[in-house]
């Protein structure tokens, strides 16, 4: 289908090209004929020029006017049929006169005149084929009255000047020199009328085409008329006219194709074209009435053919304004009626329009109304809001110094435990020991007094394992309890065979562990007291200076060790988290920040907190660190809980966003964890799974020529 549609377009582009070379052909050759015939002076050369360029021209129009036919389709294929009959029909009488002129047969009327004449009812019938489904049957009707009308208007015209050097000629070659201008101008006629009837578009095509039409009746016209009295001339511009009208017409059957988008603007104009035609039809046939009687010699019955074809005229004039008054008290009608029935719509409109006013009038003091107690309603829930939140914060502080305060307790009821036991026994217990008895009391007092720093239950386990299975094997009979006792202390498995060296057998051994247990108990909740406090105070500090918004502040260049610091973090929550979280600190020694401990200390904190909280307290937790590029450590905080949603990852910096339950929170801790990393110059970041998250600081090393 495709194929065939493009071979047609291919045909059709081809014919049109080459019917314009027919006509640019055409137009050339007949131009260099006018040349030629301008430098002649010969009469029979002139002769033989004319007949050549009239047969050249006729032909090279009908050939373009063939492809025109050819190339088009559709509705354009049907008009432009009739346009190729009319210039063949005038070719085939060219070359019939061609005929004529060479035997030198030269009677009036002539085989020719046969064929000639069609050419106007041809290019008629087309623009009737093309009008037939495009204009209203009234306009129809007025388009062929103005047509008759000026048909006889040129009829009359043509007899006046006809007949008055008729002479002796007689009736049929009359009739037949005037069929020719009167046919070939009445098609001119329709082609002007069509553009007010269909407001076609004026163009070049459709210019040619009128031009053509009333050139070539123009020329019968003058031609005929010399014809009448004398043999014409050869050689003339009358003679040259034919040509170059037949041209124009050739031109116009190739190209026209008509455009009903006419501009609005030009419609009044159009209107009032039409409606002065028959006055102008009225004035050319009072011209050929003055014309016929004022040419001497004309006889009466031409005289009396005139008036009766201005009567006919006149009459065809009143009948085509009745029409168009009928039109238009149509119109009138139509238009009065429309008026009428838009006078009711407006009216119910109105009252239409009068009661939505009412009620929108009605609505508006409603939502005024509603308005006034929907702000009242949002100040109260403001108010509401802002103790809600002031509520969240307060209960996320009281989480926050929960820990420490936990802690403190914690230490607190240990240390009362031990001095509601009759203390005094202790003070005389270590009283009663010998000198090798108090050096071995002191070993195990000092390492007892230092908080409990191996968090990995595994591993203490193992110890306490094998401290056991040591005890056992140098014979004391509760080597489960001091084992335990002496893990608690800290001390490792070989520091235990230490002890055992200088340590008595029996009760006595079991009494100076137990003494220098319960003693160091209370210097170790003492620390562990101050370490709790130093922790909430780094809280309230935390929250004072972000309530500040210390923009200005700059961190204290210093020495920083992440180790020491998680692990003093860690030290708060060991009862918490004994036998429950399995901690692996692979955090080296020299790794050291630089930056401010104070600062530092909160971001630790935070995330060891969510850690926790993200398992339960309840999983592992790895935390490492790796120098990148001698500049910086990245320290690493690993937990195993569930991980952070997809949807929240992009929120867990922002302030006050929290996903722990009321009062477990303040939603600021990752906030001041971000902070605190971009004012030492470092980053924060995150990677989440379903089995966990981990998050990454990076911060610059320790280097004591490279302030922040």
């Amino acid at each position: 289908m495709n194929a065939s549609a493009s071979a047609l377009e291919i045909r059709s582009s081809k014919d049109r090209n080459l019917g314009f070379f027919f006509i640019y052909a055409g137009f050339i050759f007949v131009l260099l004929l006018f040349a030629l015939i301008y430098f002649t002076k010969e009469a029979e050369l002139l002769r033989i020029f004319d007949n050549i360029h009239w047969t050249a021209s006729i032909g090279f129009a009908t050939t373009a006017a063939w492809f025109g036919y050819r190339s088009s389709e559709g509705e354009a294929r049907r008009y432009r049929f009739w346009f190729f009959l009319g210039l063949f029909s005038y070719f085939t009488g060219q070359v019939v006169w061609d005929i004529q002129a060479l035997t030198q047969f030269y009677s009036f009327p002539a085989p020719s005149d046969v064929f000639y004449p069609w050419l106007g009812p041809c290019f008629i019938l087309g623009f009737t084929r093309f009008l037939r489904d495009k204009v209203p049957l009234n306009r129809m009707k007025v388009a062929i009255m103005d047509a008759i009308g000026l048909s006889i208007a040129v009829l009359a015209v043509t007899l006046v000047l006809y007949l008055s050097k008729k002479e002796d000629r007689p009736w049929l070659q009359l009739l037949a020199l005037a069929v020719y201008p009167v046919f070939m101008l009445s098609a001119a006629s329709v082609a002007v009328l069509m553009q007010p009837s269909l407001r076609i578009k004026i163009s070049l095509s459709y210019l040619c085409l009128v031009a053509g039409l009333a050139g070539t009746g123009i020329s019968w016209l003058q031609w005929n008329s010399i014809f009448l009295i004398q043999v014409p001339a050869d050689g003339t511009l009358t003679n040259a006219g034919f040509s170059a009208s037949i041209l124009l017409l050739g031109y116009s059957s190739l190209t026209w194709e008509p455009d009903l988008s006419a501009l609005k603007k030009n419609a009044g104009t159009e209107s009032g074209l039409l409606r002065i035609l028959p006055l102008l039809e009225v004035i050319v046939c009072s011209a050929a009435i003055v014309l016929s009687l004022t040419l001497q010699g004309l006889p009466e019955i031409i005289r009396l053919v005139i008036w009766f074809c201005a009567g006919v005229m006149v009459v065809i004039a009143s009948l085509r304004q009745s029409l168009l008054v009928t039109d238009l008290a149509i119109a009138e009608k139509v238009i009065r009626n429309a008026n009428e029935a838009l006078e009711v719509t407006v009216s119910e409109r109105t009252e239409e329009l009068r009661s939505a006013n009412e009620y929108l009038v009605d609505t508006n003091e409603k939502l005024r109304s509603a308005m006034s107690e929907l702000k009242k309603a949002q100040e109260n829930l403001v108010q509401s809001e802002k103790m809600a939140v002031l509520g969240r914060l307060i209960a996320g502080i009281a989480h926050e110094l929960n820990t420490p305060l936990g802690a403190i307790r914690s230490s607190t009821e240990g240390i009362r435990s031990i001095l509601n036991e009759p203390w005094e026994d202790l003070i005389r217990e270590y009283a009663s020991f010998n000198k090798e008895e108090k050096e071995v009391w002191a070993t195990l007092f000092k390492r007892g007094g230092v908080a409990y720093t191996d968090f990995d239950s595994k591993e203490e386990r193992k110890k306490r394992k094998l401290s056991e299975s040591i005890l056992a094997d140098a014979g004391f009979s509760n080597a489960h309890m001091m084992a335990d006792i002496l893990t608690d202390m800290g001390n490792s498995p070989e520091q235990v065979k230490e002890v055992l060296q200088k340590l008595p057998m029996g009760e006595r051994g079991w009494l100076i562990v137990n003494n220098a247990s319960s003693l160091s108990s209370i210097a170790r909740s003492s620390q562990l007291i101050l370490d709790a406090s130093v922790k909430a105070s780094r809280v309230i500090q935390a929250l004072k200076s972000y309530a500040a918004g210390e923009g200005d502040w700059r961190p204290q260049v210093e020495s920083v060790s992440p180790k020491e610091q998680i692990e003093n973090i860690i030290t708060l929550y060991y009862s918490k988290i004994k036998n429950k979280v399995l901690i692996d600190i692979q955090i080296p020694d020299e790794a050291r920040v630089q930056g401010d401990s104070e600062r530092l200390y909160l971001v630790w904190t935070n995330l060891i907190t969510n850690a926790f909280h993200a398992m339960n307290y309840s999983g592992r937790i790895f935390i490492d660190a790796k120098l990148q590029s001698d500049d910086y450590w990245e320290i690493s905080i690993q937990d195993t809980g569930t991980g952070i949603p997809d949807e929240i990852k992009d929120r867990v910096f922002d302030p006050f966003f929290t996903t722990k339950s009321p009062g477990e929170g303040t939603g600021l801790g990752l906030d001041i964890c971000k902070n605190v990393v971009e004012e030492h110059k470092g980053r924060i970041h995150f990677t989440s799974t379903d089995s966990g998250t981990t998050f990454y600081v990076l911060l610059p090393a320790f280097q004591e020529s490279k302030p922040v």
